[in-house]
């Protein structure tokens, strides 16, 4: 690329890392040596022990999720949280804590792909509550679960439950403790 400042004095500049986003977002860079290249899904998992900053296992997570897909084409569970016995899905228009003795479900939800969802969430009381989506924001809770999240002993899994395809499709940022 030659880049003129008005005058005969060109300079050459190097330029790389130029994609193409089918989506209607940035993603990071996907090395491609010489070909084409499918970004793979983004998972996380926090070791037992290490997420601590990001949850005590006392009160509310939040975080901001960015779903690839609009509440009307959504049909298959997702996982967004998964922690111990303890599970955020979205799906429908739906999303959905749940453990193994409660479960709670905010429902009538719409928002647009790519559309900023940020979502609080609370173990202990089975807790949703959504904002940012089209229409249909709100919180609905079911009472107090004996659901358990341990920042030492158990694995915080963001964006996918383990051995599952039941992965999350869009992106998942901003995890923090409310």
């Amino acid at each position: 690329m030659r880049i003129r400042n008005g005058n005969t004095n060109a300079k050459t500049v190097a330029v790389w890392g130029w994609m193409v986003e089918a989506g209607g977002f940035h993603s990071s860079y996907i090395r491609t040596a010489g070909a084409a290249a499918t970004r793979a899904e983004d998972k996380v998992a926090l070791a037992a022990g290490s997420w601590g900053p990001y949850a005590t296992g006392d009160g509310p997570i939040v975080v901001d999720v960015w779903p690839n897909f609009s509440s009307s084409e959504s049909s298959s569970l997702s996982t967004i949280i998964n922690c111990g016995d303890f599970y955020l899905y979205i799906f429908d228009d739906k999303i959905q804590t749940y453990t193994p003795s409660l479960q709670s479900q905010l429902t009538g939800l719409v928002w647009s792909r790519h559309q900023k969802l940020t979502i609080t969430t609370d173990p202990d009381t089975t807790l949703v509550r959504v904002e940012g989506a089209t229409s249909g924001d709100g919180e609905s809770s079911t009472g107090t679960t004996s659901a358990s999240i341990d920042s030492v002993s158990d694995v915080l899994n963001v964006g996918h439950k383990p051995g599952s395809s039941r992965n999350f499709d869009g992106v998942v940022s901003r995890l923090r403790t409310g």
